[in-house]
């Protein structure tokens, strides 16, 4: 590679900087704004992070004590439409991991010392960088214009709570369906990330910290003062690379943290930029059409979880349900269905076992593969839902 510059550095930025470092034989410019704090958000993984630790920064489980690591084997899903609690589970040999994002920040900032010049700067344009690419995860963009609003996902902010504890209360990432959304659970070391997902413009934060009550009560967690409160849009990016700039992080993409994709696609992002050596076969606009069909597919992935519903009759879920309806609607199941889909169905009509090796069958729609989809389809009762879709 040539010349390389990073901007920003949060969890977006740190994993841009590892992967690129391996990847040009100079110095990377890493340039951050001194003034601004990182984000410390999106501490659950999917399973292709471990490998990354291990290839890119040739990490080891021993460095998983200095980022507060803790084993994740699935997602387990509770009040949600269909059988209402089960665990999405992950095979046998495979594993992600949940992390402190402050703490993995620092740990790659100081591992990669040698290998960037750090910058002190603010950067208001990228003409003030000389490098020959640069790939900008400067944060939440001021404005929308050059972004798809996502119209699949009815969460638009979260109430986030940090419950202590003494040791990690489960090995899975919790996704708990509530009346007034969704609640996540990332279990650390010595505390558990709480996050309530709901629609500012149905339910109050007054009603949504009641309700959390309720859920610290459930998991046998003492409520705790360190909150913070947050609003958020849905969006990603029209055009995600020029032949100089690639974005990441928040400043290309924001979708829900649900099934854990922020950090899937972060990783993503960073490997279709490999296609801006010269490539006969390959240009910006192919690589942009690879970045949007991957965001699309994974707000697909999210909205399923709508249109499956809860337990609860409330006018969030009503909502809910109702705008996955209609997201569907308007949305091309043609690559899910010839590439996904009709796969499921051979095996639910099957009585073999499937079990799908991620490294030798790659086939994934957002960053979930065959045997995922059979999964959540069955658990989530989605199967007769998305037939009417097809069949309409």
């Amino acid at each position: 590679m040539k010349k390389v510059a990073i901007i920003g550095k949060g969890t977006a930025g740190c994993l841009s900087a590892a992967y690129w470092a391996k990847r040009t034989s100079d110095k990377i410019d890493w340039y951050f704004d001194p003034n601004k704090n990182p984000q410390s958000v999106g501490e659950g993984a999917n399973l292709f992070f471990p490998e990354f630790l291990k290839w890119e920064l040739g990490w080891n489980y021993n460095n998983l004590t200095d980022i507060d690591g803790t084993f994740k084997h699935g997602i387990r899903k509770v009040n949600w439409g269909g059988s209402g609690d089960f665990i999405h589970t992950f095979n046998l040999r495979e594993c992600s991991l949940h992390f402190n994002a402050t703490k993995l920040q620092t740990v790659i900032s100081e591992q990669l010392k040698n290998k960037v010049n750090f910058i002190p700067t603010e950067i208001t344009d990228h003409s003030q960088i000389d490098a020959d690419y640069i790939m900008d995860c400067s944060g939440k963009p001021e404005s929308p214009i050059n972004f798809n609003q996502s119209t699949g996902i009815p969460v638009n902010a979260a109430y986030i709570v940090q419950g202590e504890c003494d040791y990690p209360k489960f090995n899975y990432t919790l996704t708990m369906a509530r009346p007034y959304g969704w609640v996540f659970g990332i279990p650390l070391p010595n505390r558990c990330s709480i996050g309530y997902l709901y629609n500012k413009n149905i339910n109050s934060l007054e009603e949504v910290k009641k309700d959390i009550e309720l859920v610290f009560k459930e998991l046998d967690l003492p409520l705790s003062n360190m909150t913070n409160s947050i609003s958020f849009d849905n969006y990603y990016r029209k055009s995600n690379y020029t032949d100089r700039v690639g974005y990441n992080g928040n400043a290309s993409f924001f979708l829900e943290p649900l099934e854990a994709t922020s950090i899937s696609t972060i990783l993503q992002i960073n490997q279709f930029v490999n296609h801006w050596e010269p490539n006969p076969d390959v240009n910006i606009k192919d690589i942009n059409n690879l970045y949007s069909s991957f965001l699309s597919e994974t707000e697909f992935m999210i909205a399923l979880h709508y249109l499956a519903g809860s337990k609860f009759d409330t006018k969030f879920w009503n909502f809910a349900k109702q705008n996955s309806i209609n997201f569907l609607k308007n949305y091309d199941l043609t690559k899910f269905n010839n590439e996904i889909y009709k796969e499921v169905k051979k095996i639910l009509n099957s009585d073999e076992t499937f079990q799908r090796d991620p490294w030798k069958d790659p086939r994934e729609y957002g960053s979930w593969g065959v045997d995922s989809y059979l999964s959540n389809l069955t658990e989530l009762n989605l199967i007769n839902k998305l037939d009417k879709f097809l069949n309409k």
